[in-house]
């Protein structure tokens, strides 16, 4: 898993758990597909409107809010997902229904 993270890290998405061990005022857990991405929607609307929201409100600067994805998909199926929609980067990733965790 060690490995593991290191290439997603490097790879996929870069930033993943920086920081993670710190207090927190707020933790979002969000599954991927159908609920964070609208698959049907190739322009990521409302997936846009989230990224902007977190990002505005200082949740990368502050430390104090916790993002957290998790997912059925298995991490390369992750990492496609990454390449395809305009995912911010996650504080933890939860792949394979929970059986490799990230951060």
């Amino acid at each position: 898993n060690i490995i593991f993270r290191e290439y997603l890290r490097k790879n996929a998405c870069p930033g993943i758990g920086n920081g993670l061990f710190t207090m927190r005022t707020l933790l979002l857990a969000s599954d991927l597909d159908h609920t964070m991405v609208q698959n049907e929607d190739p322009t990521h609307k409302r997936l846009l409107a989230f990224d902007h929201s977190w990002l505005a409100n200082g949740a990368a600067s502050s430390g104090q809010k916790l993002l957290v994805f998790s997912t059925g998909r298995s991490p390369e199926l992750f990492k496609q997902l990454w390449h395809e929609a305009p995912l911010i980067t996650p504080d933890v990733l939860i792949c394979s229904v929970g059986s490799e965790i990230f951060y």
